[in-house]
């Protein structure tokens, strides 16, 4: 996938706090000869440049689709019903999810995308930011660009208030454009570090539980159908903390660092996903209370 407007002008944005900091804060304040100024322009770049790297990658690589050859077989299941009635289409005499968009069948936690004009395997959500959707290839990416970006907004804003603060200590009087670079500059990352850093907690949230954005709704009403019925429901996909950070990051500490590849994280082609051995099966037809296997034998 190529580089769009979108993302030179999310580039623009990234890249013009850094530059106006060091030029006109860092540079003036601390210099560029002493260590404080060298730690203070080398931490704040190394975060701003993993975030570039992070977004871009995020941005140009294919979330994952579903491939038209792509036939489902017996270990093919799907545990989370559809709230929508969906299309299903039989093979081999049973009933599987079927794209009508696409003309294919789709793998379990697969969705269609309206925007993308295809089916995206595990797919979390499309965003607008990156011009792409969150699916199963990119996922690891978004998650690095939401943590390195929060993490570049702290030290720019640790940095402006630790010039505050030793001014007033100190008696260093702060020019006036200083003063008033501080203030826009807060102005403008404030706000986003906030809600840059409430969109990540949830993105973690998620990953804690291997749920995707489209079926934190679907979980939410599973939990509450069954809450009624006097029963406990497990989510089938979550397989324990390590398993679920692993099925996104990968197994290998480079790999949760960088936007690298993740080639040995768990399900990498995403069509065969790991399901607990034991979860309840609901009916969520609104006319229908029914809920199987009866035995509370089945639930965790």
């Amino acid at each position: 996938m190529r580089i769009s407007k979108i993302h030179v002008g999310v580039i623009a944005l990234i890249l013009g706090p850094l530059i106006t900091i060091i030029s006109f804060i860092i540079y003036p304040w601390l210099g560029f000869h002493s260590w404080q100024g060298v730690v203070a322009i080398a931490s704040l770049s190394v975060f701003v440049l993993l975030s570039l790297w992070s977004y871009l990658k995020a941005g140009t690589t294919h979330p994952g689709c579903v491939d038209s050859y792509w036939r489902p077989d017996e270990t093919c299941e799907y545990p989370l019903p559809e709230f929508r009635k969906g299309l299903y289409q039989e093979h081999d005499g049973v009933e599987y999810r079927y794209c009508g968009d696409c003309e294919t069948y789709k793998p379990p936690r697969a969705h269609h995308c309206k925007i993308c004009q295809s089916c995206i395997l595990k797919m979390d959500h499309h965003c607008v930011w990156i011009g792409n959707c969150v699916g199963n290839d990119n996922h690891k990416y978004f998650l690095q660009f939401l943590t390195y970006t929060t993490m570049a907004i702290i030290t720019a804003i640790t940095i402006m208030c630790s010039r505050l603060i030793l001014s007033a200590v100190t008696g260093d009087i702060v020019q006036s454009y200083q003063s008033l670079v501080i203030m826009m500059l807060m102005i403008f990352l404030v706000p986003m570090g906030l809600s840059i850093l409430m969109m990540m907690l949830y993105q973690y949230s998620l990953v804690y539980k291997n749920i995707t954005g489209l079926e934190h709704g679907q979980v939410r009403k599973l939990k509450h159908r069954c809450r009624l019925m006097g029963h406990e429901w497990h989510y089938p996909y979550d397989n324990g903390i390590i398993a679920n950070f692993k099925m996104v990051f990968g197994r290998n500490i480079l790999e949760w660092l960088f936007p690298i590849p993740s080639k040995s994280r768990l399900n990498f082609d995403g069509t065969v996903w790991f399901v607990h051995d034991k979860f309840i099966r609901i009916n969520l037809d609104d006319n229908s209370s029914e809920i199987y296997p009866d035995s509370s034998d089945s639930i965790v």
